[in-house]
């Protein structure tokens, strides 16, 4: 028995805790910021993320499918790849227009409803960017 009460005591506390992190992670205040942006900063520039990158560029120059070039740019891939990525860090792929022709290649999303509403959680953010970094602010569902 006394295991068992102890096993729900940690389960009460870890519930706890996970609502304590939702909560900070809705505060927006300079000092979070700047710890996220350093923390992207360090994920970004380690060297097995430069490697994707590079092999992203290639991929893409060669005429590889926007798929199969970005799949080397996913979580997944990029923490196979022995990159040290968040737990939290979110990743998303963009298309820039053409820089000649100004074309630009829309990719639609699938649709995110289900009967009794979004059928996942999502997030969105706003950013600008060039020679392959970029800087972004956004929130989620979540």
């Amino acid at each position: 028995m006394p295991n068992i009460e102890l096993e729900q005591a940690l389960k009460g506390k870890l519930a706890d805790l996970d609502n304590e992190r939702l909560l900070v992670k809705q505060q927006l205040d300079r000092e979070r910021l700047a710890a996220i942006t350093t923390s992207l900063i360090e994920t970004i520039t380690s060297p097995a993320f430069i490697e994707r990158m590079r092999q992203f560029r290639q991929k893409a120059h060669a005429g590889a499918r926007f798929g199969d070039a970005a799949d080397l740019m996913s979580l997944e891939s990029l923490r196979a790849a022995g990159a040290d990525v968040p737990d939290d860090f979110r990743l998303t792929s963009r298309v820039f227009e053409d820089r000649e022709t100004g074309l630009r290649l829309e990719i639609e999303p699938p649709n995110l409803m289900g009967d009794t509403g979004p059928i996942l959680r999502w997030g969105a953010c706003a950013g600008g960017g060039a020679a392959t970094v970029c800087g972004c602010a956004g929130g989620s569902t979540t």
